[in-house]
């Protein structure tokens, strides 16, 4: 699956310290929540069975691997 989004504009505002649900191209919030099946039940919700999921820290920081 390519990535059409520039996933930062979807991720700096959405809530922090849970799960994201994400559209397929990530350019979406379809939801969130505090376990990864609250985040699927919200997508689910908006009609989306199987969303892109990031958990979503505290505070975004770059890593080195």
């Amino acid at each position: 699956m390519p990535i059409t989004a520039d996933i930062s504009d979807v991720i700096r505002n959405a809530p922090r310290n849970c799960w994201l649900a994400l559209s397929d191209d990530q350019s979406q919030l379809l939801g969130y929540g505090d376990t990864i099946d609250a985040a699927v039940d919200a997508a689910e919700a908006k009609g989306v069975k199987e969303p892109v999921l990031l958990w979503s820290p505290e505070e975004w920081m770059p890593a080195v691997y």
